[in-house]
């Protein structure tokens, strides 16, 4: 069922039950960007429950900064084809998360996007994707991260400069290389 929506034409969040487990994002073309802090500064913190992130029916391009921090219980994020930019600590501290697929459409993930996701385990990353300074910093120091790269080892250590700082993690690359390190 549909528990949040976005307005078509005002971009306004409505619609939420506070039990509410499942985020479904649904908008016109018009609505195209998710706002910063969605989640905190008395927006929707009421709800730490949420466990599901569903953009696939929404034409969002763009999620704002920290829209979704803090949300300790979320475990599943389903981007739309049309996500093109993540911006920073937009899930930072969602510790809950442990497998993320990031869809070749998105071109740049802020600083600290996904900071603190603790539960994080396994990662897959295109190539193209920009990522900004520790965005998937703290994710895992006692267990390992296994990332899967769309592209060849130099090309995963040239993106990965202070970005997984302080995570323990393999790396799968196209080419057969394998990259593991602690960060």
């Amino acid at each position: 069922s549909r528990i949040a929506d976005f307005d078509r034409y005002h971009n306004r969040f409505q619609g939420v039950a506070h039990n509410t487990t499942k985020c479904i994002f649904e908008a016109g073309p018009n609505c195209t960007y998710i706002p910063s802090r969605l989640f905190i500064n008395g927006h929707l913190d009421q709800y730490p429950r949420i466990t599901n992130i569903d953009l696939t029916n929404s034409h969002c391009t763009r999620i704002g900064e920290s829209a979704f921090y803090n949300l300790q219980a979320l475990t599943d994020i389903l981007f739309n084809s049309e996500l093109n930019i993540i911006e920073d600590r937009a899930f930072a501290s969602c510790s809950s998360i442990s497998k993320l697929t990031i869809p070749s459409t998105i071109q740049s993930i802020g600083s600290e996007a996904f900071l603190n996701c603790y539960g994080l385990r396994e990662l897959s990353l295109a190539k193209n994707t920009t990522l900004g300074k520790d965005c998937f910093a703290y994710v895992s120091e006692d267990e390992e991260l296994t990332i899967i790269f769309e592209g060849t080892r130099s090309e995963f250590k040239q993106r990965s400069a202070k970005v997984f700082t302080h995570t323990y993690y393999t790396c799968h690359c196209i080419d057969g290389d394998v990259v593991k390190e602690r960060g």
